[in-house]
């Protein structure tokens, strides 16, 4: 009976190993994009609406969505600045496009376009934490050290899309996407190794006549800079470290919109399924 036993229990094993290698084998379906551009003859990109203190964000996001819907090969494309023209003629205001259908309509009218996309840049934020000095071995064998300070940088942006039926009116698909990018950089400071304290005295000079912390002062000057109450610093047109964060945040937004609209597992337009 033991025999048997073995016997049942090895053939289950084969007869279930043959079934997930089948399965495995098997070809997989295709899976269509959660919203077809395919099927359109036209879209319009229309000016986004900012609603952030970087005054240039939201042209950077509709340029860069722009940009990667006409690499799609899905649809032409008409331009944020094609449209933004237009609307100056008419004396149209751009910021009233999200709530207007009639000014959505001239839009389609002009540019014979069957397709609207609209959006709203609607945060963007920058983080920037500066540690305080410390001193760190970098080879355990010898006991060198250096002097340095941690720095943290981020950037988080929001981004609001959506796309119209200019015809009708009607919300055809809609999509929230954020997009974020974060350094943690160490700095090191032109102080001896073997200093177990730091001459903090002297750190704004010591920093100062650094080349490596040229980012970090003028970070530094530009958040500490007295300005009205309220008023938030925008670190990234001073800092080459901020302005790639911010690169890589809309990038990345602009990334997660576009992920509709691709199909997958082989997918390719005039498929059925």
């Amino acid at each position: 009976m033991r025999s048997f036993g073995k016997v049942l229990s090895w053939k289950s094993v084969f007869f279930l190993g043959a079934i997930l290698w089948v399965q495995g084998c098997a070809p997989s379906v295709p899976k269509p994009p959660a919203f077809n551009l395919y099927q359109y003859n036209r879209v319009a990109v229309l000016p986004f609406v900012n609603d952030t203190r970087d005054q240039y964000l939201a042209a950077d996001v509709e340029d860069q969505l722009s940009g990667r819907l006409a690499n799609l090969n899905a649809v032409p494309v008409v331009q944020a600045a094609q449209v933004a023209k237009y609307l100056q003629s008419i004396g149209a205001d751009p910021s009233m496009i999200v709530l207007d259908d009639a000014i959505r309509a001239k839009v389609a009218s002009r540019f014979k376009v069957d397709l609207l996309m609209t959006g709203v840049v609607t945060s963007y934020e920058e983080t920037f934490k500066e540690g305080d000095p410390e001193r760190r071995v970098v080879n355990s064998q010898t006991g060198e050290a250096e002097w340095g300070i941690n720095t943290f940088r981020r950037v988080d942006i929001a981004v609001t899309a959506k796309l119209y039926d200019p015809s009708t009116g009607s919300l055809l698909w809609t999509e929230k996407s954020t997009g974020w990018s974060y350094t943690n950089d160490w700095t090191e400071l032109p102080i001896p190794g073997s200093l177990r304290i730091p001459p903090i005295a002297g750190l704004d000079d010591i920093l100062r006549t650094a080349k490596v912390a040229r980012d970090l002062v003028k970070e530094r000057e530009e958040r500490d800079r007295p300005r009205p109450r309220g008023e938030k610093p925008l670190l990234y047109p001073k800092s080459s470290k901020f302005k790639q964060l911010r690169e890589d945040s809309v990038y990345q937004s602009v990334n997660y919109l576009m992920g509709d609209f691709y199909g997958s597992r082989g997918w390719k337009p005039g498929l059925v399924k």
